[in-house]
């Protein structure tokens, strides 16, 4: 039998049932074989359809466009969806839409509880919307806190972002209750793993690229995996379109050593009973500019050395230098034997 009416003791309805003769609703469809019983809508060119067995689909465009699975799982594309919406596609993507025209419209994504409560959000806001001309928008990741959403990330439509600041005012603008602070984290734990903070300014096509990055701080891990490196302060001062490495460090820091020209600041005698530096300048003519802000032409300089805490040697001068001349500065104190030691001063 292809179909039959049965009237419904209880009430004046009557089902209608196909492939079966005992309709329990008001149309009951029922298929012995296949993948279940189908409702087609089709003509010369075209045939479209509604299936239903184990789950719900809608073929639509020649294919499996929409699955409602038993689980509550709905696809778009995808004929066995894995979460509660899964699309597949070449481009997938979803829309929201404001249809307001008062300018400066909301659109926001939240993310809820089972008890309603907003926990996070997506939310942009549509910068001149209500023309259809010209328009920008600003971008802002919010999460709650006792109860109430704050804005953690905001992105600008200038393209500014603040990280706990909602109006930032630089590139990148950090803002913190206690402690403005950023992290740049080597999970790696090998001697020689750096992580780098790079600096870039050309107005050329490599704008975008990761070319002439002539600045940098590099932090280099000694492989103990517990923390311990070397801090590279570096400029590359080539035209070419390289990047700036430790090689070009100009300055740097080691345990509680400074090297200027060096990136092993050491023992400068190179003595192993010789104490280690705290500043350890090395070039061809090393030294270093005390500025004094006096107007006054007196000028006191005074050195001290020490080895673990124990003073080995001592020079002091309090001396008439004019600006822009240089004259020699001995010290000659000393509690260790030694060479003599002498340092031209030169008053800026």
């Amino acid at each position: 039998m292809a179909y039959t009416v049965t009237n419904n003791p209880w009430t004046s309805q009557y089902n209608l049932g196909v492939g079966t003769e005992t309709a329990s609703e008001v149309l009951h469809l029922n298929a012995s074989s296949g993948n279940g019983p189908e409702i087609r809508f089709q003509n010369a060119s075209t045939s479209n359809y509604i299936r239903g067995y184990t789950n719900i689909n809608i073929h639509t465009g020649g294919a499996e466009a929409y699955t409602f699975g038993s689980n509550g799982n709905m696809g778009i594309g995808e004929t066995s969806p894995s979460t509660r919406l899964h699309i597949k596609g070449a481009e997938p993507a979803i829309t929201l839409q404001n249809s307001d025209t008062a300018g400066d419209d909301t659109t926001k994504l939240n993310y809820v509880d089972v008890n309603d409560q907003i926990h996070a959000q997506l939310r942009t806001v549509l910068k001149d919307d209500s023309d259809g001309g010209a328009y920008d928008s600003a971008f802002d990741i919010r999460t709650a806190v006792n109860g109430t959403l704050e804005t953690r990330i905001a992105i600008k439509e200038d393209g500014k972002v603040g990280i706990g600041a909602t109006i930032p005012s630089n590139p990148l603008y950090v803002k913190h209750a206690t402690s403005g602070s950023a992290v740049i984290h080597s999970n790696a734990d090998t001697a020689g793993t750096m992580s780098t903070l790079y600096f870039k300014s050309v107005n050329t096509s490599e704008a975008n690229n990761g070319q002439r990055q002539k600045g940098a701080i590099i932090f280099e891990g000694d492989g103990s995996g517990v923390g311990p490196g070397q801090l590279y302060f570096c400029v590359d001062t080539t035209t070419d379109s390289g990047n700036a490495g430790v090689a070009d460090s100009k300055m740097t820091i080691s345990g509680s050593n400074v090297g200027i020209g060096t990136t092993t600041p050491t023992g400068i005698m190179g003595d192993t009973n010789d104490p280690t530096p705290l500043l350890h300048i090395k070039g061809g003519r090393p030294g270093f500019v005390l500025e004094d802000t006096d107007d006054n032409l007196d000028f006191e300089v005074e050195v001290t050395f020490h080895r673990n805490g124990k003073f080995i040697g001592h020079g002091s001068d309090y001396i008439e230098v004019p600006r822009g001349r240089t004259r020699p500065f001995e010290v000659t104190e000393y509690n260790c034997p030694m060479t003599n030691f002498e340092v031209d001063l030169f008053v800026r």
